[in-house]
């Protein structure tokens, strides 16, 4: 409807707004299909006659397959009605190769056992889902339900009955730390908008679903490491940071929070210093270092960090510097190699190693 509202000049009704040379769509899908404001299939379509000239029709499925999984196809039944012949070309060979008395027609049969060929490449999750050893799964049931402590044991006892009962449902586990059952942080576990401000990161969280309404959220409170090992400090620290993520602790006049534990250090050197002392003598030894971590917010933090440590590492040092390129001749001008050499994406190494 939005796309249609830019486009069509002076609607005075709904159906006037799905109105395209006097034709009046059934949906505003179809309306903006005929006034050419959504992609449309012809390259899927050439796709297809592609792989029906060059592929076995099993191959054909698996392709139209994924493209139903990972492509924006505008119309997928219009592309099943114009290649169902060729995707079930090799089910009609072997039904006319046992019926050979016979002449048969693509019909119904044929083409729903091709669908369900389909489904199958489709239904990969599923399949993982309910491939199991019912044996096994009830053997560790058995030997880790009395193990649950009382808010584990609660919540699993409400979706076993949902399920048992065949009520269905949709659940949502708020467990800090880490029939359909959801898990999650709302402390941790905001979604990622690219370039979003703190309004669109909220409104793209699951409490702004209309499936949120009819959720039933169950809480899992009790903290695991401190019921298996124990410990007073343990126990006080997982309170604090629940205090933290809970927004209890409120921030000072200069609006910074005061962390009730762990200790303040003034630079980054002294932060180094805290946690690798004596790194000159020591940083040759692997159970030492694996003792010891630091972390930052930014990779740029952590880079200046273990150049740091680079630094203060006795002997000569080396230097390994990328070669940066572009594949295609005519935008070398564009992306000059001293541009490629300042980008620094996530999971590669650096230009200057």
């Amino acid at each position: 409807m939005r796309l249609l509202l830019h486009h069509v000049r002076g609607p005075t009704s709904f159906e006037d707004l799905r109105t395209h040379e006097g034709h009046v769509c059934g949906t505003y899908r179809e309306a903006c299909l005929l006034y050419g404001l959504l992609e449309d299939d012809e390259h899927w379509n050439l796709t297809l006659e592609d792989a029906a000239a060059t592929k076995h029709p099993k191959q054909m499925r698996q392709l139209f397959a994924i493209m139903l999984q990972t492509c924006e196809m505008s119309n997928p039944a219009v592309l099943w009605d114009n290649h169902k012949e060729g995707l079930s070309e090799d089910i009609h060979y072997r039904v006319q190769c046992e019926k050979p008395d016979m002449e048969v027609l693509y019909n119904n049969d044929i083409l729903n056992e091709a669908l369900l060929n389909e489904g199958a490449a489709l239904s990969t999750e599923m399949t993982r889902e309910t491939n199991y050893n019912s044996e096994e799964l009830a053997a560790f049931v058995a030997a880790n339900q009395p193990k649950m402590v009382h808010d584990q044991a609660t919540a699993f006892n409400i979706i076993m009955a949902s399920i048992e009962e065949e009520h269905g449902g949709l659940f949502f586990l708020d467990a800090p730390g880490g029939t359909v059952v959801l898990s999650g942080d709302f402390r941790q576990t905001l979604p990622v908008i690219t370039r979003g401000t703190r309004a669109d990161e909220v409104n793209a969280c699951i409490k702004t679903s209309q499936l949120w309404q009819r959720t039933k959220r169950l809480i899992l409170s009790t903290n695991i490491r401190v019921q298996l090992h124990g410990g007073e400090s343990a126990g006080q620290f997982a309170n604090q940071l629940l205090q933290v993520g809970n927004g209890q602790i409120l921030p000072s006049s200069d609006d910074q929070i005061k962390l009730p534990f762990g200790q303040m250090i003034g630079t980054e050197n002294d932060l180094i210093m805290k946690v690798f002392p004596n790194f000159t003598q020591h940083f040759t030894s692997t159970a030492w270092l694996c003792e010891r971590t630091i972390l930052a917010p930014k990779n740029e933090a952590v880079n200046n960090i273990n150049h740091k440590l680079l630094d203060a590492q006795p002997g000569r040092s080396m230097k390994y510097k990328s070669v940066d390129t572009v594949p295609d001749d005519d935008q070398v001008v564009n992306y000059p190699a001293e541009f490629l050499n300042s980008l620094d994406p996530p999971g590669m190494p650096p230009h200057n190693l």
